[in-house]
């Protein structure tokens, strides 16, 4: 299953390292969007009960709906 994460963007700390505030996760991507209330609001699709590496992630699957990407 495929959920949204949402979340609005604080301060970018490097080009790959991003400070961010959790807004929500979504059922649908509609809903994701919406969620959305500004150009820094990102989302992203993440899929339930997946595990990450114990390493770092640097997930790159963040959309800006309101951003023009």
């Amino acid at each position: 299953m495929t959920l949204y994460l949402v979340a609005q963007t604080r301060e970018w700390i490097s080009e790959d390292q991003v400070q961010w505030d959790f807004q929500g996760i979504f059922s649908t991507e509609e809903k994701a969007i919406a969620a959305c209330r500004n150009w820094d609001y990102c989302y992203m699709p993440v899929k339930l009960d997946e595990e990450l590496p114990d390493e770092r992630y640097i997930p790159d699957g963040w959309i800006y709906p309101l951003a023009g990407n």
